[in-house]
This record gives structure tokens, C-alpha cells and sequence, in this order.
């Protein structure tokens, strides 16, 4: 640390110095009597200071102390909350750890080089380009980048003409009037209208912008393996994050699902390449590589797919997660199906003058569509080539148009139109929706079936969303747990509410809670429910045993009469109808009375209007086949290892129709025994050595989230 101190000071009284020499040279301070600063050596240093940057120009002057328009978002209009902004949208911190760098980085370059421009004409040194084909290698990768730049930045503009040509016949479709259920083939849904927007010459140049991006990540890749991309301009750390940027919204416009999971892998080894190339925590490259690889976790679950035909034109029925694949290294890595990779070949030979860039260009023939099949008018038929094979992303407009400066206007107001599936309450929630959406299409799929492991604290639910779960439930179980307390109604409401809070704050997923009983009466209940919803909560379940209650899976329960059941979740659906939606559970616990019992209760829930059931404790196979096929909707199972319901795979599950399956004790044992194991590793170790190391201190770090603390310190550093 001491080392890098020294190196921060010494850094610092350098640049000071080197800001007094271009002080002298802007403003024509020269001494005849002493050292000359208007010289070809001052041409050179300000070039080189154009692409490797100072530290300083990432923060504000000393002089100037607190001056808050460095630190302002020059487009927010005046008054707006700095804090309600940024929660605003993600895209804050993309303009902030992306953009914004960026932009200063061009405007110093620009300066700089005028300066330099100006210099020279008035030493005379101007001379022809020497055409040489001798150049070295460095200087070769950085005309492959620069070429392929060139090829990704020209044709992006047909994502711009998709982007545009769709919202065009979106807003004539709405103007029209039209209603979903009758529009035609040759109208077809919003969801359908970028598959009709894409036409053969769009395809081709979309191509140009996938083949070109990944071009540039696989040398900046190669050129990490070196060891040179440390050393690297930033124009060249400029370029290798704009491709990144473009292959993404090349992939989200929609592409053979090989060429997706190659462009992915190829982002996964990029972003492992900036992680270890860049020279401190300021750098570009190293804010953008956590920014990118959190964005990347999140891109490959958003893929949806396959695309089908039907009567009514094409649909894309299901959300799909593209998984990375198993660690490859450059050299594994497959090429994209729509290329034959021959520009690498040609770019290593020696250039000479023009004639190498013809070469280049030579290279780049036009599309092969292997047989892709395109409509009578131009559109892509994807339906008719491609079958299963093409995924992309949920159309989004913002992907487009591409700002001066490479960002979008920030702070400024529009009014946009939010369509959310399977709303219930009389105030909208996007996490409710979206787990009713879940739910619903996984009683109609068995391959969508929610499994999911419940977790206890906002660290756990982290994890569990990492793990690529599709939902987090804090059951009663693991929460009592963390309290050090058994599940049998210890538990207050309050106290739900805080870890609600706490899970929803580090996740995106959404998150159910355990209601237990509704903690009293059907109006405490209700306010159970409204509570849970404002916490954020997408979910909560309700079920019918006395207080205090007990886990579903021990001794000693019992369940409230059928009317004080119904009335409790009769308030539960009034609270999610007239307030903020929230995705109603009920759950029974009847079965201790009978098979009768439990379906009568199963039936009433249904008629009164909950989202979807749960029978506590079903005990095999036949009775869960029985239930799902009694009740009609949704039905939720758990599965808790050695308690009264038979261990059965998610698969069998699925198959068996049920839409989720939640395991509420697994971390909770898993805690217990790694827990026991390292304390008694402790005790042995603490007479003959140091105690086991478990995970490092970087990985410990990471995990509870200091490195992002840090990105967020930096942010506000004076």
C-alpha cells in the first residue's frame, strides 16, 4: 500500500509540473535564457498525453476544492434530487462509470491536439506520409481496431433504422385502434412487430456489427494475454468498450442462438481481459468491467425464444437463460456461424499503405444467409428458416439512437407507455406482475417450473439470485433461523417487513414473503399483506393454521375453522385489489383432517381469488398428482429433506404440474454444517498453526460487497 501511495504523490507533483510547461506553451511564456518548451519534444509529449491520460483528469482541480459542476449531471434540470436520480435508472451509472469518462477523455484529446497542431505549424514540421511497410506490430493491432471500428460504427446505423421502422408501426398500430385479439397476420402483436421490422439488408449489416465487435474483443483479448493491453491508449480502451456496447445491441436485436452464445463467451473472456489490464481503480477499463459483467449476468436471462408460427402471425412464447459456457480460452472459442473469421488472417500480414486497407475491405464479403428465407417484402422469415434456432432479447427502444458522444440525453422528461401482464391490484406492481406472469406460464409449460431455494437475509437472497434462481422466497423457517429461533411463531410481521427490505434492496428478481397466519385477525391480515407490499414484496403467503404456528413438516399443529380460514384470505385479496398488487399464496395445512378437508378449503381460496395454492405436507407422489388436477390453478409445492412429503426432483415435479417448488431448509442445514466444520477446524488449528482458510480476503470482500462501496466512494471523492 505504501508503494502505491508514493506512486499516487509522486504521479501528482509530476502532473502539477507538466500542467505549469503547458501552461507556458498555450500562452507563449518563453524564456530565451532558459530550457525551450516550444520544441518537437513538446509536439510528441502532447500527443502521447492524448492517449494515456493523468489521474487528474478524473478529478476536480485541487485548487477549486468542493466545486459542485464537476460533480452535477449537466442535463438534470435544476432542482432534481441527486439521490431519487440515480435510483431512477440504471442508466445513470452508465453515464457516470462509462460516458462520462469517456467524453472527458475526448475533450482533453481534442485540446490537446489542437495545441499540438498549432505548435507544429509554427515550427514548420509538417512532412508526406511515409508509406512504409515495414510497421510494427503494436501499430498493426491498433489499425485492426481501428479498422473494424470503422466496419461496427458504419453499419450500427441499420440497428437505429429497425429501432425506429418498429416504433413507427407501433405508434400507427396504436393510433389505429386496434385490438390484440383482432389484429391479423398482416398486423401483427407488438411482441411480433421487430421480427416483421427486419429486413435482408438489415440482417446483412446487423452481421457486419456482430462480426466486426467481436473482431475487436478477441485482440483486445489477445492483446491482454500479451500484456499489452495495460499499456494501451485509452482511444484503444475507448474503442474495445464501444464494441462491447454494440454487440450487445447487436445480440438483443435478435440472432442464431450459436452466434449468441459465442458472442457471450467472448464478452465473459473480455471482461475476465480488462479485470486484469487495467492500472488502477480509476481506470476506464476498470469500472467498466464490473458494469459490464453485471450486465452481461442479467443479458443472458432476458433471451426469449424460440420463435414459433401460428394463426396469428409469430410469437415468442418464453424467457429464456443463455448459461455461459464452460470456461474456454481464445483459442476454443466457436466462430460465428454467419462468418468464416477471415479478416484476422489477412490484418497480420504486412500493410502497405493503401493497398492494405483494400486488402482489408477485400475481406469482408457480403452475408452467405445459409439459407435464410426473407418474406415478399423484404422481411426476415424467421419462422420459415430457422425454426427453434433465433433468440433475442425483449424489444427495447432504448437501445436506440446512438447520441454525439456516445450517450443519450439524461434528465430530460417523456411520457412513455408501461404495459405490465397479469395486473390484479388497483395500484400496478412490475414484481408482482412479473411473478404472476411466472407462474402462470409455468402451470402452462412444466418446463418453466419456479424451483427455487428460500433464503433467510439480504446476503442469501444475493446469492440466490447469483445462483440464477428465478425468485426469492423468504420462508418462516430459514428467517426464524437467523434469529436462532425455531419455526413455531416467534416471528412478528415487523420483522418480516425489515427482511423483505433488506432482500429487495440487493436483488432484481422478484420477492416472495412468508405471511404465516397474517399475524391475528383478517384485519390484521390485511394489513399483513399491505405492509409486505410497500416493503416490496412481490408475493406473500397466507395459510390457515392456529397461532402460534408451526412448520407444516412437525408435530403439533392445527388449523382455524373453514370460515376464519376463508375470512383471512378473503381480507388478503381485498388488501392486493384495492391497494398495491401483490401475488396471494394461500396455503393449507387442512390435510391433517382428511383429503376432503383440504380440497374443500383448496376450492373455496380459488372462488374467493388467489393467485395460486398450497397443500402443507402432501405425502407422495399420487397426492401431489391429485392436487394439482383438483385444483386448477397454480399450485405451489416444497420439498424439505426427511419431512412428510416425498423427495422428488423439480422435474418430476413439473411433470407432475406444479408451477414452483421452494426447499426452505436447505441453507439453513448447509449453514449449520459449514458453521460446525470451520469452528472445529478452528479449534485443531489454533494449537499447531494459522486457522483454515475458507475463501480469501479478496473473495470475502467481494461477496459482502465492499467493491462496490468503493465504486460508490469514488463517485463522491473530494
Amino acid at each position: 500500500m505504501g508503494g502505491i501511495s508514493r506512486a499516487h504523490f509522486i504521479h501528482g507533483r509530476l502532473w502539477q509540473h507538466l500542467e505549469h510547461l503547458i501552461s507556458r506553451v498555450i500562452f507563449g511564456q518563453e524564456k530565451i535564457s532558459t530550457a525551450k518548451t516550444r520544441t518537437l519534444g513538446t509536439i510528441e509529449s502532447l500527443l502521447l498525453m492524448t492517449e494515456w491520460h493523468p489521474r487528474a483528469l478524473h478529478f476536480p482541480p485541487e485548487s477549486d476544492g468542493w466545486d459542485f459542476d464537476l460533480l452535477a449531471n449537466p442535463d438534470m434540470p435544476e432542482g432534481t434530487d441527486m439521490a431519487d436520480a440515480e435510483d431512477s435508472s440504471a442508466l445513470y451509472r452508465w453515464r457516470e462509470e462509462v460516458f462520462e469518462p469517456a467524453k472527458r477523455s475526448d475533450r482533453m484529446s481534442w485540446m490537446l491536439v489542437g495545441a499540438a497542431n498549432s505548435l507544429a505549424h509554427e515550427l514548420g514540421i509538417f512532412s508526406d506520409w511515409d508509406s512504409s511497410a515495414g510497421i510494427s506490430t503494436p501499430f498493426r493491432d491498433l489499425l485492426f481496431l481501428e479498422y473494424h471500428y470503422i466496419r461496427m460504427y458504419v453499419n450500427s446505423l441499420a440497428i437505429q433504422a429497425i429501432v425506429e421502422r418498429t416504433v413507427s408501426q407501433s405508434s400507427n398500430s396504436a393510433t389505429a385502434g386496434t385490438a390484440p385479439c383482432d389484429r391479423s397476420a398482416s398486423q401483427p402483436p407488438s411482441d411480433d412487430l421487430l421480427v416483421t421490422s427486419i429486413s435482408a439488408s438489415d440482417y446483412n449489416l446487423i452481421s457486419e456489427v456482430i462480426d466486426a465487435s467481436v473482431q475487436i474483443l478477441k485482440r483486445s483479448i489477445s492483446l491482454s494475454q500479451l500484456g499489452q493491453l495495460i499499456h494501451a491508449p485509452m482511444r484503444t480502451y475507448v474503442r474495445i468498450v464501444s464494441a462491447s456496447i454494440f454487440l450487445l445491441k447487436a445480440i438483443s436485436l435478435g440472432a442464431r442462438n450459436t452466434d449468441i452464445q459465442t458472442s457471450l463467451d467472448v464478452l465473459d473472456e473480455f471482461i475476465q481481459a480488462l479485470q486484469v489490464s487495467t492500472t488502477d481503480e480509476v481506470h476506464l477499463g476498470s469500472r467498466y468491467a464490473t458494469l459490464l459483467e453485471r450486465h452481461v449476468r442479467r443479458f443472458r436471462r432476458n433471451f426469449v425464444g424460440p420463435f414459433k408460427a401460428g394463426k396469428t402471425g409469430l410469437h415468442r412464447p418464453s424467457t429464456l437463460n443463455v448459461p455461459p459456457s464452460a470456461h474456454m480460452s481464445l483459442s476454443s472459442l466457436p466462430q460465428l456461424s454467419s462468418r468464416q473469421n477471415e479478416h484476422a488472417a489477412n490484418l497480420d500480414a504486412p500493410l502497405s499503405g493503401e493497398q492494405g486497407l483494400v486488402g482489408m475491405a477485400e475481406q469482408t464479403r457480403t452475408l452467405d444467409f445459409d439459407g435464410m428465407q426473407f418474406t415478399g417484402d423484404g422481411g426476415l422469415d424467421i419462422a420459415g428458416c430457422l425454426g427453434d434456432d433465433w433468440l433475442a432479447q425483449p424489444f427495447d427502444p432504448n437501445i436506440a439512437p446512438f447520441g454525439v458522444g456516445g450517450s443519450q440525453p439524461m434528465g430530460v422528461t417523456q411520457d412513455v407507455t408501461v404495459t405490465l401482464k397479469n395486473v390484479r391490484g388497483r395500484i400496478p406492481s412490475l414484481q408482482a406482475s412479473r411473478l404472476r406472469t411466472m407462474m402462470l406460464e409455468a402451470h402452462n409449460d412444466p418446463s418453466k417450473i419456479l424451483a427455487h431455494v428460500c433464503s433467510y437475509d439480504g446476503m442469501s437472497s444475493r446469492l440466490v439470485e447469483e445462483a440464477g434462481q428465478p425468485m426469492v422466497f423468504l420462508a418462516g423457517y430459514p428467517v426464524a433461523s437467523g434469529y436462532g429461533l425455531p419455526d413455531t411463531g416467534y416471528i412478528a410481521m415487523q420483522e418480516m417487513c425489515d427482511k423483505i427490505q433488506d432482500s429487495v434492496r440487493q436483488v432484481s428478481i422478484p420477492v416472495m414473503a412468508d405471511g404465516d397466519t397474517g399475524y391475528g385477525s383478517p384485519m390484521n391480515v390485511r394489513r399483513t399483506v399491505e405492509s409486505y407490499a410497500l416493503a416490496g414484496a412481490a408475493g406473500v403467503m397466507i395459510e390457515d393454521q392456529t397461532w402460534p404456528k408451526r412448520c407444516g413438516h412437525t408435530k403439533g399443529k392445527a388449523v382455524v375453522s373453514r370460515g376464519e380460514a376463508y375470512a383471512r384470505i378473503q381480507a388478503a385479496c381485498d388488501a392486493r385489489d384495492q391497494g398495491l398488487d401483490i401475488f396471494v399464496l394461500a396455503r393449507t395445512d387442512a390435510l391433517i383432517h382428511g383429503w376432503e378437508e383440504a380440497m374443500a378449503r383448496v376450492q373455496e381460496f380459488k372462488r374467493i381469488g388467489v393467485d395460486a395454492v398450497f397443500v402443507e405436507a402432501l405425502p407422495d407422489r399420487e397426492a401431489m398428482k391429485q392436487c394439482v388436477k383438483e385444483s386448477g390453478i397454480p399450485t405451489f409445492a416444497n420439498i424439505i429433506e426427511g419431512g412428510k412429503t416425498e423427495n422428488l426432483s423439480a422435474k418430476d415435479l413439473a411433470e407432475l404440474g406444479f408451477c414452483a417448488v421452494a426447499y426452505p431448509w436447505t441453507l439453513v442445514a448447509a449453514n449449520l454444517k459449514s458453521i460446525r466444520e470451520t469452528l472445529e477446524a478452528c479449534k485443531k488449528s489454533m494449537t499447531i498453526g494459522a486457522p483454515p482458510v475458507i475463501l480469501s480476503f479478496d473473495e470475502v470482500c467481494l461477496g459482502v460487497g465492499f467493491n462496490k462501496y468503493w465504486e460508490g466512494e469514488e463517485r463522491y471523492k473530494l
